[in-house]
């Protein structure tokens, strides 16, 4: 599957490292894997910018770039 341009996607957050600020989403719609950081992150989320696994995110995909938004959170969280 190639991503086009403003291609809108959803998926789940398999891993973020905070400390980094490096993620991965995977996909609901293939198997296939988008790596992303905290500057693809909506502008939308006040304060520090963390997602966790499992948290529902809508993605983006325009000029090469990606936005990342969440839109729901895990069911399973350590919070």
């Amino acid at each position: 599957m190639s991503l086009k341009n403003n291609t809108l996607l959803y998926g789940k957050v398999v891993f973020f490292n905070e400390n980094l600020g490096t993620g991965i989403i995977r996909l609901d719609t293939s198997s296939k894997r988008i790596k992303f950081n905290y500057k693809s992150l909506d502008d939308g989320i006040e304060g520090f910018k963390i997602l966790f696994p499992g948290d529902r995110v809508q993605v983006l995909y325009s000029n090469n770039k990606v936005k990342v938004n969440k839109i729901g959170e895990s069911l399973v969280r350590a919070d």
